[in-house]
């Protein structure tokens, strides 16, 4: 008897697993749901499944089945799914991509999906209203009378995938860049419909400082709306490309990155530690403060360049300068001078030059080094 489990996916088909009670029976079907039931060829697979029939990798029409290695299945004869190149050749020209990637289509239809802004009209055979995803925005406009009324009823950040064509936007709208361009809507597909929003979501709104902004108690209870603004989704991805950028810098100079427990004993230093209760009564775990006696293990065991990206806890009081949790490039070298330690965090802090835009980090470092009893100045 065969195992099935479904896993649903957001954005993509829903994944059917079929597992035998041997290795060699093992498939995993990616199939589209077409109201609610299984296709028919997605049946038949399964009725082969279930017959001790392995199945290889294969495309069906809109269905894929995916075997895990072609060493532990069969192959099944192609001629059975006749039209999967031309299928598969359909699903790649209606391919959804970011919406910066908009800039390179000029000309072209596209399909895109992300979160909507208030669909507004303009005049009685216009519509228009942006969509946002993770690269930027792009204006959508819809002139079909057709698909009018069905999308101005469409709620404020409901998340849908749209395809139409794009084009320039007449000259007295055009502002430059990817916001010179607009797509021509002809058709779209709601994949969830927002429920009404408890407050404004335009940008302007939603500034820090912003009359119409809501109190921070608000904005944490909607912290994931919040999270679609192009201000916080910006600090994501600069963040993200700084981390890049220092395990780059610090895997060329061949350190080791090692992540460090997080539950340890209590070793106190300058800040109290939080505690972790554990199912034994009277035992705790302590957060540590700093990975310190960590990275000094793993220097006595060989690791001469080591860091991570460290997870610090400490139980104080919250201030400008300070905060309960953050995180720490955390390193640790052997058999290295002073000045090589100081060379390597100068060319740590250069990285910021193409994430931070900080003009008063000056990049010509002053270095005080000791000659006996007197300091000196060394660039």
């Amino acid at each position: 008897m065969h195992r099935i489990c479904t896993a649903n996916s957001r954005f993509g088909p829903r994944g059917i697993h079929i597992r035998s009670p041997t290795p060699c029976h093992f498939v995993v079907c990616h199939a589209a749901v077409r109201h609610g039931s299984l296709s028919r060829s997605v049946a038949k697979q399964l009725e082969s499944a279930s017959a001790g029939i392995p199945v290889s990798s294969t495309s069906l029409g809109s269905d894929t089945v995916t075997a895990p290695s072609a060493n532990l299945v069969n192959t099944v004869n192609s001629a059975n799914w006749a039209n999967a190149g031309q299928d598969e050749a359909m699903d790649a020209a209606s391919a959804r991509i970011s919406v910066a990637s908009t800039s390179e289509r000029v000309g072209q239809r596209v399909t895109i999906a992300g979160w909507l802004s208030r669909p507004r009209r303009s005049g009685a055979l216009l519509a228009f209203a942006a969509v946002r995803d993770w690269t930027g925005s792009a204006q959508v406009v819809v002139a079909s009378p057709g698909l009018i009324d069905a999308f101005l009823a469409l709620s404020p950040e409901s998340v849908v995938t749209l395809s139409g064509f794009v084009r320039e936007r007449p000259t007295k709208d055009a502002r430059g860049g990817i916001d010179n361009l607009e797509i021509a809507l002809d058709s779209f597909h709601v994949i969830n419909a927002a429920d009404p929003l408890p407050f404004e979501t335009h940008p302007k709104a939603l500034m820090p400082g912003a009359v119409a902004r809501p109190n921070e108690e608000t904005m944490l209870k909607y912290r994931y709306i919040e999270l679609r603004q192009p201000w916080l989704a910006k600090n994501l991805q600069t963040r993200s490309r700084a981390s890049f950028a220092i395990r780059s810098l610090l895997h060329s100079e061949g350190f080791m990155e090692v992540e460090t427990p997080c539950l340890f004993k209590s070793t106190p230093e300058g800040a109290r530690e939080f505690l972790v209760p554990t199912r034994q009564k009277g035992f705790f775990f302590a957060l540590p403060q700093s990975p310190q006696q960590f990275k000094q293990v793993l220097m006595a065991g060989g690791v001469e360049k080591y860091y991570q990206f460290a997870r610090c806890f400490r139980d104080e009081s919250i201030g400008s300068d300070r905060q309960q949790e953050f995180t720490q490039v955390d390193m640790e070298l052997s058999f290295v001078t002073q000045s090589d330690i100081m060379t390597l965090i100068e060319r740590l802090v250069r990285l910021h030059d193409g994430f931070w835009h900080i003009a008063s980090i000056h990049t010509q470092f002053l270095r005080f080094a000791a000659s006996g009893t007197t300091l000196w100045e060394q660039k």
